[in-house]
Formats: structure tokens, C-alpha cells, sequence
């Protein structure tokens, strides 16, 4: 590892390499030229000395030129190994070397130490999410809706999974997946939509979380789309809002009105009128702050989530 590669030296190695220059080139000035090497030993003082600005920046190159520099003028006869400034330019040269080795090491371990780290939270996360959608089938089958689809219901859920393993919840979710069905063939079954709703919304997540495609059945956007839609417009009623024009895929009504969406990507939606009056009747459970990346808007999303064809209100 070259720490802070590829920037100017520090004014201060720069100093550093200077100072130690002038001092070597004044120790052979004073020694005098007696047997005809001053010149040699000046470039090899110069080589030596002068990359030492570079010690931080490029410190295994720095300490090559320097040794490099010292074995050469030893071949020429003209050894600088007398004083003081050749015993600290190979210092600082090893020291330079010895750093950039231990802030490598350092880097490893922060770089692991955040990796397991983010892994802990990615699985911490993960495991609320199953024990969420778990507990969604489990109270659905029982007619446990009351609540639903609120924080305080999802908070019992997620509270009951937490001493449970993802496998345990998952073949859970596996064995109430038959009673679901069968309950939402009922008279009653209506009361469970939003359990229903719920399960898409948080397996679109797990699947943008996880990199997976975010494929989810084309019958259930057209009536998710549709649920959306109608909610909307019966809202904005409520509010006083004059009735609005707002066209998008089903997939879009379903991920935006959720929260999946930024205010900055519902607006860019296709409005007859100006969206601001409308956001806050449009999210139903907050906004997201920051743009999930998922594929654009529209015809992008047709191969990947099943039918994209706009809707308005």
C-alpha cells in the first residue's frame, strides 16, 4: 500500500528533504576535496537526501532511491557514510517504509472491522424483515389485523421473532402460507389486504436489498395499482385537493406510495398540475430520502415486475 498516493508532498517532507540536503552538502563542503570525489559524493548526497519529500506520499519508492543512491556512491568510491545526515536519511527512510506497513495493516482491519459491521446490520435488518413478513402470515391466518398495517402491530411482530431464527420464521411463513389463501377466499379475507399489501412491499426490499430482480406478479400490481389509485383520489377528496391527472405504472403507484419513492421521483411523475399540494396525501408511510436506484420509471420496469402500463386519477 502507497498511503495518500498520487498527492503533492507535505510542505513539511518537502522541508524535511531540503534542511537534510543542505545540511550533507554542507558537511562535504567543509570536508574539503582532497581525493577528487566531491562531485560523486554532491549527486549522491542529492539523490539520497531529496526523496525523503516523498517519504509519506510514496515511501517504498522513497526508500529505494535513497539505498539505491547510497549503494551506487559506495561503487563509485565515494561512500557517504560519514556524519550524522546519512544515518537520519536512512532512518526517516525505514521509518517511512515501517509506517506505510502499519497504516496497511490498519486499513485492513477498519476495512474488516466496517465490512463485519455492515454484514451485522445488513442481517440484523434482514431478520426484522422476515420476522415482520412471518408474523404478517401468522396474524392474517389468525384474522389478527387490528392495527394493521401500523408501527405497533409490525413492532409485536418483529418483538415475537426476535429470539427466532430466519430458518424457524421462514418454515413458519411456509405452513401459515396454505391457511392465508384460504382465508382470503373467505368473507372476511378483505380485512387481510393489507397483510397482503405489506408482504409485496417488504419482498420488493428484500430483493433490491439482496441485488435480486424485483419481480413481483403482474396480478397483484394491476390490483395493487388499481387499490392505489382509488385511495388517492378518495384522499385528496377528503383534503380539498382538486381532482389531478397522475400517470404511472402500477409498480410506480405501488413502491412510491409505500415510501419507496423520493418526493423528487413522485414529482417527476407525469402530473396535469403542480405534485407539491399532493405529496403529502401521496405517501402513505413516509418518504424516502434518498432514491433507492431501482430501475426508471416506466417502460424500463416492464420485463422486470410484469405489466408497466400507466394509470391516472
Amino acid at each position: 500500500m502507497t498511503p495518500r498516493s498520487g498527492r503533492l508532498p507535505p510542505s513539511s517532507d518537502i522541508a524535511l528533504a531540503c534542511a537534510l540536503a543542505a545540511f550533507a552538502l554542507l558537511e562535504l563542503l567543509l570536508a574539503g576535496d582532497a581525493d577528487g570525489r566531491l562531485s560523486i559524493q554532491v549527486a549522491a548526497t542529492l539523490a539520497m537526501t531529496l526523496p525523503l519529500a516523498w517519504r509519506r506520499t510514496r515511501p517504498i519508492a522513497a526508500a529505494t532511491v535513497v539505498f539505491a543512491a547510497m549503494a551506487a556512491s559506495i561503487l563509485a568510491g565515494a561512500p557517504i557514510t560519514e556524519g550524522f545526515i546519512p544515518v537520519l536519511v536512512l532512518g526517516f527512510a525505514v521509518y517511512a517504509v515501517a509506517r506505510a506497513d502499519v497504516l496497511e495493516d490498519e486499513m485492513d482491519e477498519y476495512t474488516e472491522r466496517a465490512t463485519t459491521e455492515e454484514r451485522a446490520r445488513i442481517a440484523r435488518e434482514l431478520h426484522d424483515v422476515v420476522a415482520h413478513l412471518s408474523g404478517i402470515a401468522v396474524d392474517a391466518s389468525s384474522g389478527n389485523m387490528d392495527g394493521a398495517p401500523g408501527d405497533q402491530w409490525t413492532a409485536a411482530q418483529v418483538l415475537r421473532g426476535a429470539g427466532r431464527s430466519v430458518p424457524e420464521m421462514l418454515a413458519e411463513w411456509q405452513q401459515t402460507g396454505p391457511m392465508i389463501e384460504g382465508f382470503l377466499s373467505t368473507p372476511d379475507g378483505a380485512s387481510a389486504s393489507a397483510a397482503v399489501m405489506d408482504i409485496h412491499t417488504h419482498e420488493a426490499d428484500l430483493r433490491h436489498a439482496l441485488g435480486q430482480p424485483v419481480a413481483i406478479p403482474s396480478d397483484f400490481l394491476e390490483w395493487a395499482g388499481g387499490a392505489m389509485r382509488e385511495s388517492f383520489a378518495g384522499q385528496c377528496a377528503e383534503a380539498g385537493l382538486a381532482a389531478v391527472e397522475l400517470s404511472a405504472s402500477d409498480f410506480e403507484w405501488f413502491r412510491g406510495r409505500l415510501g419507496r419513492r423520493t418526493p423528487a421521483e413522485v414529482s417527476a411523475y407525469a402530473w396535469s398540475a403542480d405534485p407539491g399540494p399532493y405529496l403529502d396525501t401521496f405517501f402513505i408511510f413516509g418518504r424516502a430520502t434518498a432514491s433507492l436506484g431501482e430501475l426508471p420509471f416506466g417502460d424500463a420496469l416492464g420485463d422486470a415486475v410484469g405489466d408497466a402500463s400507466g394509470g391516472s386519477v
